[in-house]
Order: structure tokens, then sequence, then C-alpha cells
């Protein structure tokens, strides 16, 4: 079964509509326990949420810390499921000054294909990593996002997972 965490957003709702996934109903927030007991057994959670306030800052320590304690809590919960997290191309330091948009429908395919790409990052659009992490000329909201993401990325990582880095989502 397919668990879908941030059925709400652009992507998600994506996801949600052209693939009839079980959403989840719990928030970053939520315990281990909760997590785990609210859903049949699980084998992939993609996983679209993130913390962010829509008014500025947008991001600081607490979206970061709400955010990252949240991916913790569902890595525990599904220990044996495959992760599909989303990701950015922030973390290279790129913000809106090179964009390179890619479809819904195109990145959906990686999440459905996820399993292709097991224990890999891949840069969306252009495939296996290509860049190099580096945050040190992005504003200060910027870099909340990208530590946020690679943060994210590194408690991810300690199981079978799919890392997307998404340039641009059109």
């Amino acid at each position: 079964m397919n668990l879908l965490i941030g059925a709400t957003g652009y992507l998600g709702q994506h996801l949600k509509d052209a693939y009839n996934p079980v959403t989840a109903r719990h928030r970053f927030e939520s315990q281990v326990e909760d997590w785990r007991h609210a859903y049949d057994p699980v084998d992939t959670v993609w996983l679209v949420a993130r913390a962010c306030r829509k008014q500025q800052p947008r991001r600081d320590y607490g979206t970061f810390s709400k955010e990252v304690a949240g991916v913790s809590r569902i890595c525990r919960a599904f220990p044996n499921a495959h992760i599909v997290y989303t990701s950015t191309k922030v973390v290279y330091g790129i913000t809106d000054n090179e964009v390179k948009p890619v479809s819904r429908q195109d990145i959906s395919e990686y999440f459905v294909n996820a399993k292709n790409y097991t224990n890999q990052i891949i840069d969306v659009p252009f495939g296996d990593t290509v860049q190099d992490v580096d945050i040190s000329s992005l504003s200060q909201d910027h870099q909340w996002y990208a530590m946020t993401k690679l943060a994210c990325e590194q408690i991810v990582r300690q199981q079978s997972h799919t890392i997307l880095r998404i340039w641009d989502i059109k």
C-alpha cells in the first residue's frame, strides 16, 4: 500500500487524484504510535508534505524542528517501508535564478517507479545527482529551507528510500 503524506499541496493533489493512494490523516506532530496504528501495512510512503508558513518568515528554526521531528517519527513508524522523499534544488544554492520546470505528471512517474531508484538521490529533471550541495549564498529563509531538506534527507537515508530533488513544478 502507498501512503501519501501531503495530499493537499500542488504535487500531492495530483498524486492523490492520479494514483489513489491512501492519504494520511495525521500531521508531523502526530506520535509514532498514532502513525503506526492508523494504516494497514505500508509498503511505500510518498512524503511530499513540508512545514512552512504562508506569512514571513516562512521558514525558521520552528519550522525546521517541526519538519525534522515529523519525518523522524514517520520513518520510525514505517521502518520497513520505502520512503519517497521530496527535496529541492535549493540544496544546491539555486532558487528562482535557474528554472527547469517539470510537469506534475512527469514527476509522478518517479513516485510510481521509485523502487527502480532505491537508495538514490534523483535530480528531477536531470536524473542522477549532478551538483554539489552549497547553501552559502542563499538568503536566511532559503538556508532554513535547504537545511530542513538536507536534515530530512539524512533521516530518510536510514532505510530504503528514493530522494527526489525537484527543481520546479509546472
